[in-house]
């Protein structure tokens, strides 16, 4: 399938995970803590029933860097979300993902960037300042 299409339905649930969240009325972090348990099931029963793995593709250090950094993103996601007056204003801040991958393949020449994308860069973060001072 196309990335574009990849792109457009993970964007759509990404909608609606922000929307539950933005809803969710538990208590503290159960609702991501438990969350994260569930995926963790849905991706052993994944990975038992459709990946054929020996032990030259699993890089141990690479995973537990990954999931440290997926637990954190997402226990953090979770509170921006609830504290955020407006949960687009969460979302906006993508745009920051964005700039920082572009000056990632500029200072390590891994992507290809043109003067158009560091225009759009620049339009990002005044979009951003916009966003969250006024």
């Amino acid at each position: 399938m196309n990335w574009l299409y990849l792109t457009i339905i993970r964007t759509i649930l990404v909608v609606i995970l922000i929307i539950l969240v933005k809803e969710d009325k538990s208590k503290r972090l159960l609702f991501p803590l438990i969350s994260a348990i569930l995926v963790g099931i849905y991706s052993l029963i994944y990975l038992l029933l459709f990946e054929n793995i020996g032990k030259k593709d699993i890089n141990i250090k690479n995973i537990i860097i990954h999931s440290l950094i997926v637990f954190i993103v997402l226990n953090i996601s979770y509170l921006a979300i609830k504290k955020c007056p407006n949960p687009a204003f969460f979302r906006a801040f993508v745009g920051l993902e964005i700039v920082l991958l572009i000056l990632f393949g500029i200072i390590y020449d891994k992507y290809y960037i043109n003067n158009i994308n560091i225009i759009g860069s620049f339009l990002i973060i005044i979009g951003l300042i916009l966003i969250s001072c006024f």
